[in-house]
């Protein structure tokens, strides 16, 4: 599988977090597509539809659900928008979300305020009580909650199955933002009732950006309206051909969300780069990721540097440097040595992923001392 990833072998890359690296197999499916724009005669249902019919199939294996609860989005974003836009809230019901959440998580809600919707906000600390200041918050007129299941620069990782336990004992819809967790945390959307999930694909999924998944449960799609339309849109739009596709007759599955003509060009990279990960296995995945980033906490301990708490193990090692550092200019410093890593809120950020061994995890921390003892 290194193989996959030639950059890997040159440099010490740990900010998959912000972006994945893209697999050989999946630069190559790209360019053939792009290729076949200049012979459009070449492209047809095979493309426009057969293509991102493998490729819901592929995520829903990958998160464990139907491939009908699956639609192709661009961003995140457009997931937590649809989202928003299409439960059925009245005016008087609460959306509770996060403090220092993502900002494509949390704006998504902002704009139902004008319908007299409220929005209220949990404080957040990486810390054991936070999943417990969630559900504390979980209380009438509370309708919606919506958090990312990782969150983006400290690593903290919620207990979703006791989240979902509670939202189900109290009627309230869960909507997660799993771009920080898709592809890199094993989830079974079989056993932990999930109302919405969406993520983006450009980081831990290892696909150009553009591309990610929107899932929706099969008893929560026919309580949803449509807030908007387009011919992807429809039950009949499964070929060119088809005779039907002109009757509006908006589609019972989740595909319903997709709206234009497939981004074929990224999604052929995009059901490569989901091969990949399923050959490697998520489990596996998880296992090799937290125990790296777990080496890279130890060596912190050792000298001392404050993390976040993560009850519950995470991909991620974040740590606000001593006083005497900045994190931006150790970025900059790791970056001359072609180590790569993020700074998020002050925080230095390494998000190790498959392509990465003990080998970089031991360069990392070699690089770092040199840096900080100059």
């Amino acid at each position: 599988m290194q193989n996959e990833f030639p950059n890997a072998n040159n440099v010490c890359y740990l900010n998959t977090g912000s972006e994945g690296l893209l697999p050989l197999r999946a630069l190559r499916a790209l360019q053939e597509t792009a290729e076949m724009k200049q012979k459009p005669q070449m492209l047809g249902d095979s493309q426009y539809f057969e293509m991102p019919e493998r490729c819901r199939a592929l995520v829903a294996q990958m998160i464990h659900c139907a491939a009908e609860d699956i639609a192709l989005i661009p961003s995140t974003s457009y997931g937590m928008s649809m989202m928003a836009h299409s439960l059925p809230l009245n005016s008087g019901d609460e959306v509770v979300i996060v403090e220092q959440d993502f900002p494509s998580n949390n704006f998504a809600w902002e704009p139902l305020r004008e319908r007299g919707i409220k929005i209220r906000t949990v404080p957040f600390r990486a810390d054991t009580d936070q999943t417990a200041r969630v559900l504390e918050s979980l209380i009438p007129p509370a309708r919606v909650l919506s958090l990312s299941v990782v969150h983006f620069f400290t690593g903290f990782r919620y207990d979703l199955k006791l989240i979902s336990e509670t939202c189900r004992q109290n009627n309230i819809f869960l909507i997660v933002d799993a771009i920080q967790a898709a592809g890199t945390i094993e989830m079974n959307l079989q056993e932990t009732h999930v109302d919405a999930l969406c993520a983006a694909a450009h980081k831990w999924q290892l696909s150009p950006s553009g591309t990610g998944f929107l899932y929706v449960h099969k008893d929560f799609r026919s309580r949803l309206t449509s807030p908007v339309s387009g011919w992807m849109h429809n039950k009949n739009a499964t070929r060119f051909q088809e005779t039907d596709m002109f009757t509006y007759e908006p589609a019972s599955s989740t595909r319903r969300y997709e709206l234009g003509t497939a981004p074929i060009i990224l999604l052929a990279a995009y059901e490569q780069s989901l091969q990949v990960l399923l050959e490697s296995r998520i489990s596996y995945i998880e296992e090799h990721n937290i125990r790296l980033a777990d080496k890279m906490k130890a060596f912190f301990r050792e000298l001392g540097w404050k993390q976040p708490v993560t009850p519950i193990p995470s991909p991620f090692c974040s740590v606000c440097p001593a006083e005497q550092y900045n994190a931006t200019d150790i970025l900059r410093a790791l970056a001359e040595r072609e180590v790569f890593v993020a700074v998020r809120a002050n925080h230095l950020r390494m998000t190790p992923h498959l392509y990465n061994t003990d080998q970089h995890i031991d360069r990392f921390c070699e690089e770092l001392k040199s840096v900080i003892m100059k």
